[in-house]
């Protein structure tokens, strides 16, 4: 493989590491350096403890989606540059949507 062909492993790897974070601080106090943090996130625990371990299983789910598709089409599809841009895209993307997912489910628990 040549790293062309790692590049679109670049995402699933920092989704692993978001997982791994958010994991490790989904049982622990409001933090102001790590963790998923936004207005909503931060407003109870319960929102903290929510949104953090969402979001380490959302992330988890994404690297282990992304990985098997990046190893399937870099083993049967020619992957030009245009594909592997495309790529990157959507695993960009979706985890523009996992957030956007967790703010509305935050939304609809806080109003609870």
């Amino acid at each position: 493989m040549k790293f062309e062909d790692f590049i679109i492993f670049l995402f699933p790897a920092y989704f692993v590491f978001v997982g791994f974070i958010s994991n490790m601080i989904k049982d622990k106090p409001i933090d102001k350096k790590y963790g998923y943090r936004s207005e909503l996130s931060t407003k109870s625990k319960q929102n903290w403890y929510f949104a953090n371990d969402f979001m380490a299983k959302g992330a988890f789910a994404l690297a282990f989606t992304f990985i098997i598709l990046g190893l399937i089409l870099n083993n049967f599809v020619d992957m030009y540059r245009y594909r592997r841009i495309l790529f990157i895209i959507i695993e960009f993307m979706s985890y523009v949507i996992l957030g956007i997912i967790l703010e509305n489910r935050l939304k609809i628990a806080h109003k609870k």
